[in-house]
């Protein structure tokens, strides 16, 4: 997965939030809200739309009362609050589509010099000034891999990494763009019990270790206690965010995007 790849990613993702503001708008009420101050407090207001004046100061408005009108001005306050992020999201989607459109989907051709297949690749990757002969070996020597659900490893990564999710092939791909050598699903041993972190990353220039966990599913309950059980161990055994221990999440309704992906990259490895 190349950067216009990542991007066009993204760019679905913006598609599909675009389609869920706007069928959620076309369920909104009728009308639009305004909040005036009154003291310390807010009063709200009901605008009828049609009214020509809508957008004056003078546009005929309705008083919402507080202890019975609160269900409708909670939705025409959501309906306020979509709009405008569909804007946004309108406005970040085009500018994507206009990179996807003039951009060359071959990107970074000179990577295929560096592949596992390439003769060239002995002979200049210790000339490589993001990744030295001794991490790129530790990088492509073998080690023990996760085996459990093999079969879930769908999702390719631009270096040909198989993970689990999209949300990994972004951080793999982010890490292999930069040059960044890492493992994945790599063994580690703790406590007298086996974990797999997502991705075991040196770093560039200093060697050192760090894990990468992804966590994928924390408006789930069950998940999140287990990931916070994880978490315990990980601490009790040295391992610290922000320290040699990234963590980054998702839910549903924010899923990981690539700017997160590479804003992190950027403030641990470059």
């Amino acid at each position: 997965m190349n950067l216009h790849e990542i991007i066009q990613l993204e760019a679905d993702r913006l598609e599909k939030e675009v389609r869920e503001l706007e069928m959620r708008l076309e369920k909104a009420p009728k009308g639009s809200l305004r909040c005036h101050k009154n003291g310390k407090n807010f009063r709200w207001y009901f605008i009828d739309e049609e009214d020509h004046r809508v957008k004056e100061k003078n546009a005929k408005r309705k008083y919402i009362s507080k202890k019975t009108g609160r269900p409708l001005a909670e939705k025409l306050a959501r309906k306020a609050y979509d709009k405008r992020k569909l804007v946004g999201c309108r406005k970040e989607l085009f500018a994507l589509n206009r990179y996807l459109n003039s951009s060359n989907n071959a990107a970074m051709p000179e990577r295929q010099y560096l592949s596992e297949n390439s003769g060239f690749r002995e002979l200049l990757i210790s000339d490589m000034p993001l990744m030295n002969k001794e991490l790129e070996e530790w990088r492509v020597a073998d080690y023990p891999g996760n085996p459990f659900y093999p079969e879930a490893l769908q999702v390719s990564a631009s270096d040909g990494t198989l993970v689990r999710s999209k949300s990994e092939s972004l951080i793999a791909s982010g890490l292999a763009y930069n040059g960044i050598p890492y493992r994945y699903e790599c063994e580690l041993r703790l406590e007298g019990q086996f974990f797999y972190p997502d991705f075991t990353i040196r770093h560039p220039t200093t060697g050192k270790v760090f894990i990468w966990e992804h966590f994928g599913m924390v408006d789930q309950e069950e998940y999140l206690e287990r990931t916070l059980k994880k978490l315990r161990i990980y601490l009790r055994n040295g391992y610290i965010p922000t320290v040699n221990l990234i963590l980054t999440f998702e839910t549903r309704q924010v899923p990981l995007g690539y700017d997160t992906v590479f804003r992190v990259i950027r403030d641990y490895f470059m």
